[in-house]
């Protein structure tokens, strides 16, 4: 289980230095500056927010659920919240948006975050 946890960690460090690097050359491409997780939900669309709080809760039950079933679970369930969170918000941000370009950071996030869950995916299945 401990060689699992060190490839994991190889695999996601992997992932997210490229990640870095996008990220800051995109935000310098399109001139957009990063927001801090307080400012994550001052200008958000209610609908967006009620839905992404419905999948937080169901979320969290799953792993937990998951968690008592079958001890030493990794935890999925808490990727694919943050993955649909991230789709969602990019969508949202698409949508109402657009003229920003967040979305093509929210995206990317939400690409690397689909790529973690397959690294996790390989190594502990």
């Amino acid at each position: 289980m401990d060689y699992q946890f060190r490839e994991l960690f190889v695999y996601l460090a992997i992932l997210f230095i490229p990640y870095i690097i996008a990220d800051i050359l995109l935000r310098k491409k399109t001139g957009v500056k990063m927001r801090w997780v307080q400012n994550n939900f001052k200008d958000r669309n209610r609908f967006f927010l009620t839905v992404d709080v419905i999948v937080m809760v169901f979320s969290l039950l799953a792993t937990v659920n998951l968690t008592i079933k079958y001890p030493g679970t990794p935890p999925f369930m808490i990727i694919i919240f943050f993955l649909v969170s991230s789709l969602l918000q990019g969508l949202e941000q698409w949508l109402y948006k657009r003229e920003k370009q967040e979305h093509l950071h929210t995206w990317l996030a939400s690409g690397v975050i689909f790529a973690s869950l397959v690294a996790m995916g390989v190594v502990f299945l």
